[in-house]
């Protein structure tokens, strides 16, 4: 116990005299002077085509565009090659024109602008080379960055130690992006809670604000500034994209963290005095109405928390009154095993051992307050007013997980519940919530979105209970949301759900009543009218683009009649094989690099090397549409439990790769996990021919099919009496395709990333940033694109020969093929054998249903995308976002006249 105190205090005395940080200012801007450096490993330079060499003085090939270095083939000179070797020139040094090179680099930094007006210079892009440049030319760094990366989005990866762990076994991973030219490669990019462009959601209109929260937090903060500054992790606060059903590229990289499993804490041996409720009960009540003591000192301090509720263990020898031994002892107090460890999922919900004060256990309202008195006492002292603000971060960093999360808590009851009357029984306890009537109007609002089936009725019950002030009385999860007292993390979409269902008086609401965070991938369907799916479930990440998403959940969705009128169904899904998305450290340092719009460093850039790839938004496909939703039960295994991939939800503090508990207070599934029953051999896509029956087992496909391909029979049979209780199903989506049937299964838990908005745009695209373009209605013939499955088509694979037998939707021409080629309708359809980060852009303007389509593609093969809206990101900026991301597709959309079906 000694060690441990002396660890403490020896931290404390140092941080409560820290002072801030050196730093420098540039341009009215803090920053590190600290340079940033290389990515380890050879640096590999790109290959270049031949028809795209200069001469030189020397071989007739410039430095930089010279052959790649000897024993590197060109698919080792990969997405993941940092750069070309030792550039003359860096990209921060672009305001320096390079010296020597023939062309517009050699006359200096006004030299290349002469006879240009400026208001010419920045006008968007229509075709390239523009006008007044030459295809042979060769820029230099200053008219290269003002022509091509101007307002193009830069993405830069950071990599975190996290405390008491091996930076080299366990880290975190961040992402920060920018437009803004100034920002140079050695200073750390500005917030994203900045004005201007942003891929993230608004955390008000997406009501979502209460699922994050700062490590430093105090009354009246906002969000977090940067996605590390908050307790939950991934932050929440830089999770959901601005366009429905997607997430960020921060978030994105966060799943990728190695997360270490929670910290087993031993008894510390600091002893706590015996109390009474009523006593405890007026200590919290005092703490709510002084608020943070700025000034009080430390005598006072040590009276008020020595005297009626710890023991000095040393009392005697030397003194605990300096605010540093105070603050350790109660560090110690709150690391003691019984207490309530708001870590586990089980916990997220503190409001259960408070809930119906008459009938609950004494000892679980007693546990539960006598913790939170600590934890506002360890609030009071870490914000005394002799602490810097840098001491206090420093020190709230090395907390450990559970102490941090029991000041959550403390935070939240500080902010929004008060104690108007207590006693010496739980039942004599009166609570007060402040933020009462700002829930209601939330809770109101988010019916009235989600277009709620029965909203006239719930909303007048809401009126009524509001009144009586018996909101509270419902159930733990309504006085959860309705009180304020909501952990960050992924509980509070099940709180604002579970309110408004109790709420409902329709009896059918009884059949959703075990809707549970434990169980995160999930949706349900009501009265037989309308589905509503989780965020994080891949139907509602699939289904989003017909609806609107909100508070965490999608919807409102069509109905499905593999359901009951009333009932919860779990999406069964597995992990995806696509290793080669997952970010590694290498990646995250990489990022910058890999991503820049002009490509490599070098000193000077010819403009035969980019193209400007411009799409006709007004080409659309209109032949797709959304036949139905088909879910098909999960055999119950022994002892009732179905078997999914998708398992519950585990810890908030540990999400790694390898299925361990997760941060986000998600299980991501292990590669072991036993995959879903009958489906696609290697995700193959065939359309079936052979009559179906309801209720069918699945049904293989048509003479000439692979061997081992299946589909869900779909259920044509009216709504009929199913068992309502939870059920866990395989889903996938029926499409038509000019008239004809064509079903993706949705079996992978793959994600959708918002493109970050550009400016300025369109933009040029580097020669090596590969990729190809394909149509909504063509990408159902594009197989294996990723090459997870072994097959053609895929990464480092070869084209087998293919017949589809069944002809194309709408034509008269067979599907075809013969080694290394495929074609679909008579058109050769893109493979993926030559380069193994090539990129493919689906064109899916037009209706939602084309998203929709492009969306089911990527989760019937395991393939997750980006997905750019045109109107705000150019294509180039998104498939340079997809390299960053270390993904093979890009989803382009407009959504300029596009109604959802709300």
């Amino acid at each position: 116990m000694s060690e441990k105190k002396n660890r403490w205090g020896g931290l404390l005395r140092t941080l409560s005299v820290a002072k801030r940080s050196a730093t420098k200012v540039r341009d009215g801007r803090e920053y590190d002077p600290q340079p940033r450096r290389a990515s380890d490993g050879d640096a590999i330079r790109r290959r270049r085509p031949e028809g795209l060499r200069s001469p030189s003085p020397e071989d007739g090939t410039p430095a930089h565009l010279s052959p790649p270095r000897p024993g590197l083939s060109h698919t080792q000179s990969s997405r993941r090659r940092p750069r070309r070797p030792e550039p003359a020139i860096r990209h921060r040094d672009r305001d320096v024109s390079p010296e020597g090179p023939e062309g517009r680099g050699g006359g200096g930094v006004d030299g290349d602008r002469k006879g240009r007006k400026k208001e010419d210079r920045w006008h968007p892009l229509t075709e390239w080379p523009p006008s007044g440049v030459s295809s042979t030319e060769e820029l230099n760094a200053t008219y290269a960055t003002a022509l091509i990366a101007r307002g193009a989005p830069r993405h830069k990866g950071h990599k975190r130690a996290l405390p008491y762990r091996d930076e080299d076994e366990f880290f975190a991973f961040y992402t920060t992006s920018t437009t803004h030219p100034e920002v140079e490669d050695d200073v750390v990019y500005p917030p994203i809670f900045q004005k201007g462009p942003t891929d993230r959601a608004d955390l008000h209109d997406s009501m979502v604000k209460l699922m994050s929260m700062k490590v430093r937090h105090f009354p009246g903060a906002g969000p977090p500034d940067h996605p590390w500054e908050s307790i939950e992790q991934p932050s929440y606060a830089f999770c959901y994209g601005s366009r429905p059903g997607t997430i960020t590229l921060n978030h994105w990289a966060s799943l990728n963290s190695e997360m270490p499993p929670p910290l087993i804490l031993g008894d510390p041996g600091i002893s706590i005095r015996d109390v009474e409720l009523e006593v405890i009960m007026e200590r919290i009540q005092e703490l709510e109405i002084r608020g943070i003591i700025d000034d009080a000192d430390e005598s006072a301090l040590y009276r008020s928390l020595y005297k009626k509720f710890i023991r000095d263990p040393d009392r005697g020898r030397y003194s605990h009154k300096p605010m540093e031994r105070q603050i350790t002892d109660l560090v110690l107090v709150l690391s003691k095993p019984d207490w309530i460890d708001y870590t586990k999922a089980r916990n997220m919900v503190p409001t259960r051992y408070m809930y119906d004060p008459v009938n609950i256990k004494t000892e679980e309202f007693f546990k539960f307050f006598h913790q939170l008195l600590f934890s506002l006492e360890l609030e009071l002292r870490i914000s005394w007013k002799e602490h810097t603000d840098a001491s206090k971060d420093a020190l709230l960093k090395q907390l450990p997980p559970r102490v941090l999360w029991s000041l959550a808590l403390a935070r939240r009851w500080r902010e929004y519940v008060r104690i108007d009357e207590f006693g010496k029984h739980p039942g004599d306890v009166l609570f007060r919530y402040k933020r009462r009537g700002k829930q209601v109007r939330m809770l109101k609002r988010f019916a009235q979105i989600m277009k709620w089936p029965n909203l006239s009725q719930t909303l007048e019950r809401l009126r009524e209970r509001d009144e009586d002030n018996a909101l509270d009385t419902i159930s733990s999860h309504a006085l959860a949301f309705f009180s304020g007292l909501v952990l960050p993390g992924p509980t509070f979409p099940f709180l604002i759900m579970n309110s408004l269902i109790d709420i409902d008086p329709d009896k059918a609401t009884d059949d959703l009543a075990l809707l549970s965070p434990m169980h995160p991938n999930c949706g349900f369907q009501y009265r037989g009218s309308t589905t509503y799916w989780t965020s994080t479930s891949i139907v509602g990440k699939v289904l989003a683009p017909k609806c609107r998403e909100v508070a965490g959940w999608v919807g409102p969705a069509a109905p499905s009649s593999d359901l009951a009128r009333n009932q919860i169904a779990r999406i069964r899904t597995r992990k995806s094989k696509a290793t080669h998305q997952q970010l590694s450290p290498g990646d995250v340092a990489s990022m910058a690099e890999r991503s820049d719009p002009l490509g490599p460093p070098a000193e000077v850039f010819p403009a035969q090397e980019y193209s400007l790839p411009i799409r006709d938004v007004d080409d659309v496909d209109d032949t797709i549409r959304i036949e139905r939703l088909i879910l098909r039960p999960i055999p119950e295994a022994a002892g009732g439990i179905s078997r999914t991939t998708t398992p519950a939800m585990g810890s908030v503090h540990s999400l790694g790769r390898t299925g361990t508990p997760g941060t986000n207070g998600v299980q991501r599934p292990n590669t072991t996990s036993p995959t879903p029953g009958p489906g696609p051999k290697n995700g193959s896509l065939r359309r079936p021919d052979v009559p179906r029956t309801p209720h069918a087992p699945m049904t293989p496909g048509p003479s000439g099919a692979a061997p081992g391909s299946y589909f869900p029979p779909p259920d044509s049979s009216p709504l009929q009496a199913k068992s309502s209780g939870p059920k866990t199903f395989d889903a996938s989506i029926l499409f038509a395709i000019d008239t004809e049937s064509w079903p993706l299964r949705l079996a992978h838990d793959v994600s959708f990333i918002t493109a970050f908005p550009c400016q300025d745009g369109p933009h040029p695209l580097w020669f090596d940033y590969t990729h190809v373009v394909v149509r909504a209605d063509e990408v159902v013939g594009v197989r294996d694109w990723g090459g997870i499955s072994g097959g053609g088509g895929g990464i480092g694979g070869s084209a087998p020969a293919i017949s589809y037998g069944a002809g194309r939707p709408g034509s008269s021409g067979n599907w075809g093929g013969r080694l290394g080629e495929r074609t679909y309708g008579g058109k050769k359809l893109p493979e993926n054998t030559d380069d193994p980060e090539k990129v493919l852009v689906v064109e899916a303007f037009g209706v939602a249903d084309n998203e929709v389509l492009a969306r089911a593609w990527c989760a019937h093969w395991g393939l997750s995308a980006i997905v750019a809206d045109v109107r705000t990101t150019c294509m180039a900026c998104a498939v340079r976002e997809a390299y960053a991301a270390t993904l093979t597709v890009v989803i382009l959309v407009d959504d300029s006249g596009r109604e959802r079906d709300d």
